[in-house]
């Protein structure tokens, strides 16, 4: 079990961490838009440009990964992270947080380089193994922190949220310290001319034109996870609203429905 030190065990630990940041909070992203005033419609506007600022950053955080390395690449989103935890806390309105909220989705352009230095420290024969480990360990705050960050919302109302998003602050600034600290560097960065980096930006954003090699699992999966995501993210974004609004149920009561999601 050697392999388990290292960037390996850091990145166990860090995720570890952040599920426990993330489970306070994440829950309740559409019922904290509507205490600041937001209508389901901009939610729903709100949740569409947080996954446009999304793909539009990780198809180039893949060439900064190659450009200025993995560690570098998770260090400095994982400091913008914990940026937007603190940011959330102090938004006043809806709008203010549609802002943060897309800059934050922009912030996980490091995502391919969490899975590059991953899969670059696990041996070759322990690469499924500890993939699954890695994913299925640092989750287990997420079986009894939901149903906390329900009840401060419960009893605290937007108060509690604020608590909730100062305590995931406070989590990911560890965090971000620990991943600057303790990762080292699995590949050396590529020698790329300033110039040629804003050609290469573009390059990774005409991301259809690699579709037409795709095999055909690649494919099978690639529209399976496109249909998967169609009938999650209405739930993700509505389940809590309808849960609270129609059904009767509190927030915490919310908190145990909800899936885990990866910093």
């Amino acid at each position: 079990m050697s392999w388990l030190r290292g960037n390996v065990g850091v990145m166990i630990v860090s995720w570890f961490l952040f599920a426990v940041s993330s489970a306070l909070t994440f829950p309740y992203l559409s019922e904290y838009m509507h205490l600041l005033g937001a209508s389901d419609v901009d939610i729903g506007i709100a949740t569409a440009l947080g996954s446009l600022a999304n793909m539009v950053a990780v198809l180039p955080g893949g060439v900064l990964t190659d450009v200025i390395g993995r560690r570098r690449s998770i260090v400095i989103g994982t400091w913008g992270v914990t940026a937007t935890q603190f940011l959330y806390a102090a938004v006043v309105d809806w709008r203010m947080f549609v802002a943060v909220y897309v800059v934050d989705s922009a912030m996980h352009f490091y995502q391919p380089a969490l899975t590059a230095i991953l899969l670059d420290s696990l041996p070759p024969d322990r690469r499924g193994g500890g993939m699954m480990l890695t994913a299925v360990l640092p989750q287990v705050p997420w079986l009894f922190l939901p149903p906390v960050g329900g009840y401060l919302l419960d009893v605290m109302g937007i108060a509690g949220m604020r608590v909730s998003f100062l305590v995931s602050g406070a989590i990911s600034a560890a965090v971000a310290l620990f991943r600057m600290r303790s990762l080292t560097e699995t590949v050396a960065a590529r020698e790329v001319p300033l110039r040629d980096a804003p050609k290469m930006v573009a390059q990774s954003l005409a991301f259809w034109r690699g579709l037409g090699a795709l095999d055909a699992l690649s494919i099978y999966v690639l529209a399976l996870g496109l249909v998967l995501n169609a009938a999650s993210v209405p739930l993700q974004r509505f389940g809590v609203l309808y849960a609270t609004g129609v059904l009767g149920l509190d927030d915490a009561a919310w908190g145990p429905y909800r899936a885990p999601r990866r910093e």
